[in-house]
């Protein structure tokens, strides 16, 4: 038996001690329903609490039944069953192939309907939206890009860390790859510069890599290249606006970050 299945068999003892509801105790059903259909419980008891329909029962194990129905009243009970629930939410585990392949089509309908609202927020919303560009524009207009260095950081990436072997167009009218060599790095790297490839699109690759128990985790990788600007240009525009001058001048830093989500889906 694997150490995680005599862990959980002990926090079922332990529920069942606190709670006083003795069928939990040894109910242990195995270690492919922790990992698979607990999680799917927990998020179908929260689901029932916060939109108020009614809980459907059945759908779990006959120990668990009594403290599920307790748990919608009860804020103790309702603590130890999402321990229950959540106990292998975590776990790392290799999914399957169909598992994978329902993740990368939520993507892309995630990213559909995203462009979608965006469209629609354009045209039913055009005041809302300049009202939102002109409040980050009042911030960002302080972010200082030429002073940035480049540096890839940690993180996967589709092309070499070491060196850039290619320049991109869309970067290189912002950011001339021959200055920022000459200035953050070494003879070594601007002698590359003759062997650069130039590109106009920057190709990244989408990969899914284990994350939880309801799926892999889908990650964009981009190249080295393209990586070691917006990194730091992400950083640059983090440290802005969460400052403590921005945020004085501008009110809640969260009010600003959802300007910024809603800037990129319009």
């Amino acid at each position: 038996m694997h150490v995680i299945e005599h862990t959980y068999i002990s926090l079922l003892a332990d529920v069942s001690r606190i709670s006083g509801l003795r069928e939990i105790r040894g109910s242990y059903i195995g270690l492919q329903w922790c990992l698979n259909e607990a999680p799917k419980l927990e998020k179908m008891l929260l689901a029932s609490i916060e939109s108020g329909v009614t809980l459907d029962l059945d759908c779990f194990p006959v120990a668990l039944q009594r403290i599920a129905a307790r748990s919608l009243v009860d804020p103790v009970l309702l603590r130890l069953l999402r321990q229950l629930l959540l106990f292998c939410y975590k776990a790392y585990i290799t999914h399957d192939k169909q598992t994978t392949e329902n993740a990368f089509k939520a993507f892309l309908a995630t990213n559909k309907e995203i462009g979608e609202f965006g469209n629609s927020l354009a045209r039913a919303s055009p005041v809302l939206l300049d009202s939102a560009r002109r409040h980050c524009q009042s911030v960002l207009y302080r972010f200082q890009g030429d002073d940035i260095k480049p540096s890839h950081g940690p993180g996967a990436v589709t092309t070499c860390k070491d060196r850039w072997w290619y320049r991109y167009s869309t970067i290189e009218y912002l950011y001339p790859q021959s200055d920022w060599y000459s200035l953050y790095f070494n003879k070594e790297h601007c002698s590359q510069l003759e062997e650069s490839i130039d590109e106009d699109i920057i190709s990244c690759k989408v990969i899914a890599v284990p994350k939880d128990s309801r799926g892999p985790r889908l990650i964009c990788v981009h190249p080295a290249e393209a990586f070691g600007f917006s990194k730091v240009c992400d950083v640059g525009l983090r440290d802005l606006y969460l400052s403590t001058a921005t945020r004085r001048a501008h009110g809640l830093t969260v009010m600003f970050t959802s300007m910024i989500s809603l800037l990129m889906v319009a």
